[in-house]
């Protein structure tokens, strides 16, 4: 079957079961809150999860946002820390600041329209990057970008401590909205369980 005949396909059968979150443009109920405003008191918080792109991992369901509205960022790892390898300490103003800027990107983005302070950073066990080495990468036979950084890990608490330092520090320097609350976990795929790491 083709790619499109797949999608198509299985679009279809989404369709049908008619489960899709209400798109609603109430004052107070809309999804993006208007320019110069923030959400009501008493609006629901706004969400955005930075994970993994592992198939396996569900975070609509395994998050509960299933019924609810959640920015979901997905990369190699859930990774939103920037390597900067041209200035010490690490700079995002950097031009050699490469790959995970766009999950900082898109959490911006996400901040501008929604007004989101919540923002929760999932790793999980069994992940790929644990298995990546962006030094072998580079020595391989693949035509991959000068400077090109996978940010793998070797420690999965440790991965995702450094995640949440490098946002918090974004909080501080000015790039994410003041009183931004940011937590990361740890998802076993194993059990489908989530604990708090930092």
């Amino acid at each position: 079957m083709s790619q499109p005949d797949f999608l198509l396909a299985n679009n279809a059968a989404y369709v049908a079961k008619g489960e899709l979150l209400p798109i609603s443009s109430a004052p107070g109920d809309a999804l993006f809150v208007p320019k110069g405003q923030v959400p009501a008191e008493d609006a629901p918080e706004r969400y955005a999860v930075v994970t993994c792109m592992d198939p396996r991992i569900d975070p609509m369901r395994a998050l509960g946002f299933d019924k609810q509205p959640a920015a979901i960022i997905r990369n190699a790892g859930g990774v939103t820390y920037v390597l900067d390898v041209s200035a010490k300490p690490q700079s995002i103003r950097s031009p050699n600041a490469l790959i995970s800027a766009d999950a900082l990107r898109t959490l911006i983005a996400w901040q501008e329209l929604v007004h989101g302070k919540e923002i929760a950073v999932v790793h999980h066990t069994d992940c790929g990057m644990l298995r990546l080495s962006t030094e072998e990468l580079h020595a391989g036979p693949k035509n991959i970008p000068a400077g090109l950084h996978l940010h793998e890990f070797r420690d999965i608490d440790e991965g995702v401590r450094r995640d949440v330092r490098w946002l918090k520090e974004r909080v501080q320097d000015g790039a994410l909205l003041k009183g931004t609350n940011i937590v990361g976990y740890m998802l076993e795929n194993e059990t489908g369980k989530l604990r708090v790491v930092e």
